[in-house]
C-alpha cells in the first residue's frame, strides 16, 4: 500500500518488475541447480491456465489493499485453503486429511471472530469492499494452485513457478 501511494508505479508496474525478478532468479536456480527439467506436453497448459489465473488476482489484491485495511484483507487471503477443499477435489481428485479438515475450519471460525468484532475503522470506506474482493482473490487463487502443482508435476520445483512468473510478468507488460 505504500509503495502504490509513496512511488510514481502503478500496481502494474511493481507487479511486473516483482514477477520478473522472481521468474529470473528462479529459472537460474533451476538451471544452475538442476539442469534443463525433462518438461511434460501437460506442464505448458497447467503453467499457462495458472500464470493467467495469478496474473488476474495479482491486481486485484493491491487493489483491494489500496481501498481496504491491509490486515483485515491479508486475512481474507487465508480463506484459500477453504476453497481448496473443493476445487483440489474437483481438479486434482484430491480428498483432505480429516486434520487438514480441522484446520481449515478453525481457520473460518478465526475469520469469523476477525470479521464479527466491532471494529473502528471509520478512516477505511472500503473495508467491507476491500474484504470481499480478497476473499475473491482467495477464490481466484485456490483454483490456480492446482494448476500450480500440475505445473510443478510436470517438470520441476524452481522451472515451473520461474516460468508461471515470466507469463505473470508478460501479462502485466501487455
Amino acid at each position: 500500500k505504500r509503495a502504490i501511494f509513496l512511488s510514481r508505479y502503478s500496481k502494474l508496474t511493481i507487479i511486473f518488475i516483482a514477477s520478473a525478478a522472481c521468474s529470473v532468479l528462479l529459472l537460474a536456480i533451476s538451471y544452475f541447480l538442476i539442469g534443463i527439467p525433462v518438461i511434460d506436453q501437460r506442464f505448458w497448459l497447467a503453467a499457462a491456465v495458472t500464470g493467467i489465473l495469478n496474473g488476474i488476482a495479482l491486481p486485484l489484491l493491491f487493489k483491494a489493499y489500496e481501498i481496504g485495511e491491509f490486515s483485515s484483507v491479508y486475512s481474507m487471503i487465508l480463506m484459500t485453503p477453504v476453497f481448496l477443499l473443493f476445487t483440489s477435489f474437483i481438479f486434482l481428485g484430491e480428498r483432505p486429511e480429516f486434520l487438514g479438515v480441522i484446520g481449515v475450519l478453525l481457520t473460518v471460525l478465526g475469520l469469523w471472530v476477525i470479521t464479527t468484532i466491532n471494529h473502528a475503522h471509520t478512516a477505511v470506506p472500503d473495508f467491507s469492499r476491500g474484504n470481499w474482493l480478497g476473499v475473491f482473490v482467495a477464490a481466484i487463487w485456490s483454483v490456480a494452485v492446482n494448476f500450480d502443482k500440475t505445473a510443478a508435476r510436470y517438470s520441476d520445483a524452481f522451472f515451473a513457478p520461474g516460468i508461471i512468473m515470466a507469463i505473470i510478468s508478460i501479462a502485466t507488460l501487455i
